[in-house]
């Protein structure tokens, strides 16, 4: 498979998307948005957005014959950040801001302050299996406001759904 240069395209990244959300409400971004979204977002007052974990375009050509209704309604390649793993690509756009900002690096890592090595998202030491703590600890290690927090402490009704399903986001309130 062949990678042309805009495989690192560091300008419609989910970083991006997320300075886009903040600058479609008027609030200071922390990096560039994307102009084609700024101009879609433009006076909306509603904005959903979902992230699909491992469904990048190149997942979506291989399998267009089977979803072909994804890749006709492509309007932007948005990209990854670096590194392009789950737990930095999440705090990415939950942030607007880079990995190596938010601390946020990998599925799992080491912690040399506390000697422990860490699974993120499940909180756990990924050798024995155990939780590491009650609270997850790298929030509050590589802490940031979300996206969705500085919009709804701007006023601005907002609602995330992670670590929830969609279920439970759309009918508990």
């Amino acid at each position: 498979m062949k990678l042309d240069s805009s495989f690192f395209n560091h300008e419609n990244t989910l970083v991006n998307v997320s300075n886009s959300i903040l600058k479609a409400f008027n609030l200071p971004t922390f990096h560039d948005s994307i102009p084609e979204l700024d101009e879609v977002l433009k006076g909306k007052k509603k904005i959903a957005l979902f992230l699909f974990d491992g469904l990048g375009e190149i997942v979506q050509d291989i399998n267009s014959d089977c979803c072909p209704f994804i890749k006709s309604g492509r309007k932007l390649s948005i990209y990854s950040t670096n590194p392009a793993t789950t737990v930095a690509a999440t705090n990415a756009i939950r942030s607007g801001k880079w990995p190596l900002e938010t601390g946020w690096m990998g599925w799992n890592q080491y912690i040399p302050s506390l000697s422990l090595t860490v699974d993120c998202f499940p909180n756990i030491d990924p050798i024995s299996k155990v939780q590491v703590s009650k609270e997850p600890i790298m929030r509050s290690l590589c802490f940031y406001d979300s996206i969705s927090n500085i919009l709804f402490a701007n006023g601005i009704k907002a609602k995330e759904c992670f670590p929830k399903g969609v279920k439970d986001c759309l009918f508990n309130e």
